[in-house]
């Protein structure tokens, strides 16, 4: 079935919001009349004419892992209220850096890949009725929380710098490899639900403890019972923990890994020493301590007044 009336329509009604200075998002596209809907940059559809993307065209037949696309709509400050409720069909959407008010996602079974990063006045984005989503990037967004119980095949997940989020949820996500919630208010992480897990970034949170499965990012079946990764703050700071590749112009060659426990002091205080927690012993000064990417280690990070 070609594009459904409801979805020309709720998609005119975007494109008819208009900012301030009554600009509307119609403009900042291009500019057409509500009848050309149906051709409006970045309104995918698939060979029958069923309506597959909005904001974004992603162009391997396989849609995860992203390998090709082609984006339409970041930082063009489209504003207002975007409701795809019941796109049946769509895939992906993604409207990066814009000035998005509120979204509307029900009954989406088919939507794999969703993105508003940088949209700071996003304050929900309710994936409920999305339960093939594998990608959300929500990343500086203005979101208090989020609730991703729902969406079992998720596969990568970004909520790094909404400050206004204190916990994250995601033991009913066991596909997830891909994890970065760093810059927030977060407390704590458990990631022992998540044995997949390979890109995590934790850090710059007043985090007090975390346990997660030590990385394993060629070989996930291969870990023992004991190999987790478990840190604790002691009085007067917060811990965290960053693994994932180096990205560099040689990463495809060289493969190359980082691992990282990272330790921050509270005002007031220095740090002293990662201390492990089975021996008792101190195993290092630094307060950020390198190690090989798929290291196990129990420890508590020790403070002193300064």
């Amino acid at each position: 079935m070609p594009i459904k009336d409801y979805e020309v329509n709720q998609l005119a009604d975007f494109f008819a919001q208009a900012d301030d200075s009554g600009v509307t998002n119609a403009e900042k596209i291009g500019g057409f009349n509500k009848e050309d809907v149906k051709n409006a940059s970045g309104i995918i559809y698939d060979e029958n004419d069923k309506l597959i993307g909005v904001g974004i065209h992603i162009f391997n037949e396989d849609v995860y892992p992203i390998q090709s696309s082609q984006a339409f709509y970041r930082g063009l400050g489209l504003t207002g209220s975007l409701n795809t409720d019941n796109f049946e069909d769509c895939v992906f959407m993604e409207l990066y850096r814009n000035d998005l008010k509120e979204v509307s996602l029900k009954n989406m079974p088919a939507l794999r890949i969703l993105g508003y990063r940088g949209c700071k006045n996003l304050h929900e984005i309710d994936t409920s009725e999305c339960p093939a989503l594998q990608g959300l990037d929500a990343g500086i967004c203005g979101c208090d929380s989020f609730d991703m119980s729902k969406n079992p095949e998720l596969v990568e997940f970004y909520c790094d710098e909404n400050r206004n989020i204190t916990e994250v949820d995601i033991s009913k996500n066991q596909k997830l490899k891909y994890f970065y919630c760093h810059k927030n208010n977060i407390s704590e992480f458990d990631g022992m639900n998540n044995p997949l897990l390979r890109h995590v970034d934790t850090t710059e949170n007043p985090m007090t403890h975390l346990k997660c499965w030590a990385p394993r990012p060629d070989h996930e079946d291969e870990r023992g019972d004991d190999e987790y990764i478990e840190l604790t703050a002691g009085n007067g700071g917060y811990v965290g923990v960053l693994f994932k590749p180096i990205y560099n112009e040689k990463w495809k060659e060289t493969g190359e890994w980082q691992q990282k426990f990272v330790a921050s002091p509270k005002e007031g205080f220095e740090f002293k020493a990662w201390v492990d927690d089975i021996s008792g012993e101190e195993v290092s000064n630094d307060s950020t301590m390198d190690v090989e990417i798929g290291t196990a280690a129990r420890m508590t990070a020790t403070f002193i007044e300064k």
